[in-house]
């Protein structure tokens, strides 16, 4: 009995390790699936870092392009407000005939305003393009180096992470492990208390297969007791009650007790006798042991007949 609830012990011990385990496997599948989803924000932040360095690159050649835009518009400017003046500065030309006043005034006016727009849309091209040009610094310096920062502790963040997960995923192994030996133990007590209750069971069983057998042989004794008792008792009764073709004991016994009976009878008889006759007390004793005598052998003389 006591084996029995060590081993019923066990049973719950070894159910206990198991449910630790699930549990243990639980939690690694949890660390897994939280280090999946790290790798996979690693890999978000490397494919976002490298998207960043292919905007900036892109950005940078479009940098170029509007200032190598932006000279060959200054270029064409100036060469247009030259071409320009020498077409109006040419010496050759009298304005007299076409009205000089009205015409140099005129020209005068056109080349102011031409002059205007053409300063006020350098003056707005050189500001787009300027503000274009201190936004995309503004835009990719600070940024840049703010992201860096950021990305570089996010990094560092992830790579903590991931050793506290490894570490723990380590420590979980171990414990397994250490699980696993004491189970190993555990069925090894177990089967080694099975061995025991089987010894113990077949020695038991040896044992009253053992007296099972003592005790049949004593029934057979017992029986072949009883069938001589009973040819013992048959053969007694056979000679006390005897067959047809001889008188039993119990015939002699019974004639037997018929001549005690008598003698009684007669001893009785006598008796009063000798009572009556008290004038001679010797004689009545000797009488009387004469009649005791007579009677035994009367009666010894009847049986042996």
């Amino acid at each position: 009995m006591i084996t029995y609830y060590s081993a019923v012990d066990l049973e719950k011990k070894i159910e206990l390790i198991r449910k630790t385990i699930s549990d243990n496997d639980d939690e690694i599948a949890l660390y897994n699936a939280e280090l999946q989803r790290i790798r996979n924000d690693i890999a978000n932040l490397i494919t976002e870092i490298a998207n960043e360095a292919t905007q900036k690159q892109l950005l940078l050649a479009e940098k170029t392009v509007l200032e190598q835009e932006l000279k060959a518009l200054d270029t064409a400017h100036k060469f247009d407000v030259e071409q320009l003046r020498s077409k109006v500065a040419i010496a050759n030309v009298d304005p007299a005939p076409f009205f000089e006043s009205e015409l140099t005034s005129s020209i005068r006016e056109i080349r102011k305003q031409f002059e205007n727009i053409t300063d006020q849309q350098q003056q707005q091209l050189q500001n787009y393009y300027q503000a274009k040009i201190s936004a995309l610094i503004e835009y990719h310096q600070p940024k840049q180096q703010i992201e860096s920062q950021w990305q570089t502790d996010k990094i560092r963040e992830i790579t903590r992470t991931i050793s506290d997960v490894r570490n723990r995923v380590n420590n979980l192994q171990i414990e397994n492990q250490d699980l696993d030996r004491q189970i190993v133990d555990i069925r090894q007590q177990i089967q080694s208390s099975t061995y025991q209750d089987d010894q113990r069971l077949i020695n038991e069983q040896k044992h009253y297969r053992d007296e099972i057998e003592r005790l049949k042989n004593y029934i057979n004794d017992l029986e072949k007791y009883r069938t001589t008792l009973e040819e013992e008792i048959r053969r007694y009764r056979l000679l006390l009650e005897g067959n047809t073709n001889q008188v039993g004991l119990r015939h002699f016994a019974e004639e037997a007790e018929k001549i005690m009976n008598r003698g009684r009878s007669l001893l009785d008889s006598l008796n009063l006798r000798l009572i009556r006759n008290t004038s001679i007390p010797s004689s009545s004793h000797n009488i009387r042991e004469v009649t005791y005598s007579t009677s035994y052998s009367s009666g010894g003389s009847t049986l042996h007949g």
